[in-house]
């Protein structure tokens, strides 16, 4: 039974006669499933899942990894390519009894007749796994780069991944990495996932889990308080972004720059199309979200943060923009409009 909610302003009120949370989804975040407008969407609380003992250490990086997810999934959303499936997080307040928190919606990815099955994991309960843990460090982790490409090519391949799309989706995925300094993938293969059709025996490898990117580790609640955003962000913008490009556990994380993007250029990378203005723009929306909770000047600086890593020279070499390219619709809009007139 889905817990039931209602949104209204980007505010999602969870039913408070229902018990929010799966124990059974893993991770680090407090994570379930709701039924909104008739639809069933996935949902990532900022809040620790209760199974972990502990708590957050002292870093907005952790305790509200939906921001990174809600930034990043504005690069996500606009790039151009069918075959590189990202899942699609977005920001939301929630509410439940008394308790208001922050965290992420997403749709949930897997079709008719699929189930997700997860590279490795250190879970022993989970069935859906292709490796186990061991075997996941000794014989890709601890590889150098090119015998892990080529050890997960053949995990993926293993699980149902044709392999021109396992390559395709590797090299994608490296460099989607790069440019947003994920700091968890080879060290999480829970994190390589990939939706695995029970019928036709095929999978769909998917990008997801976003909260490890756009890393900014000095910030605490204290940062959040006294950040002077108009005297100090100019000084700090650079800092951050060098620290976010030198910072990254994609596969290709033993490699220097020109090494990374050699190894992706022979293995069949070609740039990710990408609309920029589309980007900026959703970007630019998204801090109406941020400006109204705990997360005001974070928010601001990570959505800063990603505009400025996509003016990186290294990171121009991923991609194209195509905000100024005409495409089909375009030009008959014109020839419409040039007809009417």
């Amino acid at each position: 039974m889905y817990i039931t909610a209602t949104e209204e302003q980007n505010v999602i009120a969870l039913n408070e006669e229902q018990k929010f949370g799966n124990r059974n989804i893993q991770g680090m975040q407090y994570k379930d499933v709701i039924s909104l407008d008739k639809k069933h969407l996935f949902v990532k609380l900022d809040e620790l899942n209760p199974t972990i003992n502990g708590k957050w250490d002292n870093r907005f990086d952790y305790q509200y990894s939906s921001v990174s997810e809600a930034v990043v999934s504005c690069l996500t959303r606009h790039i151009q390519d069918e075959n590189f499936y990202s899942v699609d997080y977005k920001f939301r307040t929630f509410t439940h009894i008394d308790t208001v928190m922050t965290g992420t919606i997403s749709e949930i990815f897997l079709k008719e007749n699929e189930v997700e099955q997860i590279l490795s994991t250190g879970h022993t309960n989970n069935p859906n796994t292709s490796i186990d843990i061991n075997t996941y460090a000794t014989e890709i982790a601890d590889k150098p780069v090119h015998e892990s490409y080529k050890a997960l090519l053949h995990a993926f391949v293993d699980n149902g991944v044709p392999e021109d799309d396992a390559k395709d989706f590797l090299m994608k995925q490296a460099a989607f990495d790069i440019i947003v300094g994920n700091e968890d993938r080879m060290t999480n293969p829970s994190n390589f996932v990939s939706a695995y059709n029970i019928k036709t025996k095929i999978s769909r490898p998917i990008n997801l889990d976003y909260g490890r990117a756009l890393q900014i580790p000095i910030w605490t609640r204290t940062t959040e308080q006294n950040y002077q955003f108009d005297e100090w962000f100019d000084e700090d913008i650079q800092g951050f972004t060098d620290s976010v490009l030198q910072k990254n556990t994609s596969l290709l994380y033993g490699l220097n720059n020109k090494e990374s993007l050699k190894f992706l250029k022979d293995n069949g990378f070609k740039p990710f199309s990408i609309n920029l203005d589309a980007v900026h723009k959703d970007l630019d929306d998204l801090y109406d979200l941020f400006d109204r909770g705990p997360v005001a000047k974070f928010g601001k600086v990570k959505i800063e943060l990603m505009k400025s890593i996509l003016e990186h020279p290294l990171v121009k070499e991923l991609y194209i923009d195509t905000s100024n390219i005409l495409t089909y619709d375009d030009l008959t809009d014109l020839d419409t409009q040039q007809q009417v007139s």
